[in-house]
């Protein structure tokens, strides 16, 4: 009871020093510098939240996920600032443009690659790239570090859920795909911007720097395993109906350099992801959308040491569960996560401005709001690996980390009391149930069965752009 006051009290304190400061940031807008008629644009943004724990997923630890809030225990509470962006934005000439931005990004609990030595936030960069307009009809040709068409891009999930802030869409929540990539791009508009694709190839590392494999691969009495050399091919495609109904078809596709397996058999891994969405936007009203994608990965899993279960004693004591290179081809199979996802948005309050309200609803980070108290909500599933069977599960050696079946739902109010800030209390849960036929793995040491638990959180999260 005393921890829920103090929580109340804090989130009654944020919201007041909010409102006293809205005079002195309300009339932000971007920064200019430079020639008056062709200046260098400075934009940016922020968001976190103060968060707090009230359950805690039993397995803790033992549990393979890599989501929010993951290893926090129950009754934990504290700020974190998510994301801070710094974008800078210049036309070199009228067809050729350059953008850079600089980002900050952690979790909570912050990982170690997302602070500096000394425990301080550090920046990285985020996107460099250079857009050199109508190529050819209607298609922009995109160069260096730049958005991916997996959600991030023109026709993709997150500018129509909008509450980034909040949290990622599906894919980039379970980690399929990053949202920036260095390559070469194409984007085309056409049908006055109802008909739109995207293409990228992509050294498929995201923000980071291409490495080496650490063993190359001179001949086939050296087995090897990497997944540095895997770039990535994007594509999709989208169209608007009656400026209402968008539909997009996306898919990708990488292939890794050759392993060699215990015989040394050569083979080879491949990746390839596909997903469709659908979303209606009533303007000024609502958006509801869905979004469902498959992911086929072949060799990706070791039936000798799959990331399945719980840690085995011979795990523990030789701290060496096989490998890859260690098994026969005969025992690499695919794996295939699948998620499922639901979402929207409803303006309870609109925005006084009526042409505001005439648009979309949406683009949040752009302050182009319907309204100044929205209601959002979204619902997800997922599957870690739709091959996976209670047999096999039942017959595995060495394993690491417990695979479970996970939901994610969250659902809050966004009060925005000017423009481009926003304060939205909200909650956040994900559960998780047991995947397994507990009967299958009874014979396992230190298996009972996997617990049916939750992480849940309440938030106050904040945001603003400028």
């Amino acid at each position: 009871m005393k921890k829920t006051q103090t929580f109340t009290h804090l989130a009654k304190a944020i919201v007041a020093i909010g409102i006293a400061a809205l005079p002195l940031i309300s009339n932000a807008q971007s920064i200019n510098i430079g020639n008056p008629s062709n200046p260098l644009k400075i934009s940016g943004l922020l968001f976190g939240d103060y968060a707090y724990k009230i359950q805690a997923d039993s397995v803790g630890a033992k549990r393979k996920v890599t989501s929010e809030y993951a290893q926090l225990p129950k009754n934990y509470s504290g700020f974190n600032i998510r994301r801070a962006y710094l974008n800078f934005d210049y036309d070199i000439t009228d067809r050729i443009h350059a953008e850079v931005v600089f980002a900050h990004e952690s979790t909570t609990p912050t990982g170690a690659a997302e602070v500096a030595p000394d425990n301080n936030n550090i920046m990285f960069l985020k996107y460099a790239d250079v857009r050199i307009k109508h190529v050819f009809t209607g298609t922009d040709l995109i160069i260096g570090q730049q958005r991916t068409p997996t959600f991030a891009t023109s026709g993709g999930s997150e500018p129509l859920w909008e509450y980034r802030p909040i949290e990622r869409t599906i894919t980039d929540f379970n980690r399929l795909a990053s949202s920036t990539d260095l390559g070469v791009g194409l984007e085309g508009k056409y049908l006055n911007n109802n008909l739109g694709y995207n293409i990228l190839y992509g050294n498929n590392q995201g923000a980071k720097a291409l490495s080496e494999e650490t063993t190359p691969p001179n001949s086939a009495t050296t087995p090897f395993t990497t997944a540095n050399t895997a770039p990535r091919l994007y594509g999709d495609v989208w169209y608007k109906f009656f400026n209402r109904l968008e539909v997009q078809l996306y898919a990708d596709y990488s292939c890794f350099n050759y392993n060699w397996d215990s015989s040394k058999t050569k083979y080879q891994t491949t990746s390839m992801t596909i997903k469709p969405m659908v979303a209606w936007i009533q303007p000024g009203l609502f958006t509801v959308g869905v979004e469902y994608y498959v992911q086929t990965n072949t060799h990706a899993a070791n039936d000798l040491s799959s990331e399945t279960g719980v840690t085995s004693p011979q795990a523990v004591v030789q701290n060496a569960p096989a490998g890859k290179n260690t098994a026969s081809v005969a025992n690499l199979r695919s794996t295939t996560p699948t998620g499922l996802s639901f979402w929207g948005h409803l303006v309870i309050i609109k925005d006084r401005d009526t042409n505001k309200v005439s648009k979309r609803v949406g683009y949040m980070q752009d302050g182009q709001k319907g309204g100044i108290l929205s209601l959002f909500a979204r619902y997800d599933s997922y599957n870690p690996d739709a091959n996976m069977t209670d047999a096999l599960a039942g017959n595995k050696t060495n394993r690491v980390k417990i695979q479970s079946l996970a939901t994610f739902y969250t659902a809050g109010l966004d009060w925005e009391p000017v423009k481009n800030i926003h304060i939205m209390p909200n909650i956040w849960v994900e559960s998780f149930t047991q995947k397994y036929d507990a009967a299958e793995l009874s014979s396992i040491n230190f298996f009972n069965a996997q617990k049916n638990s939750s992480d849940m959180v309440y938030r106050l999260s904040f945001y603003y752009n400028f």
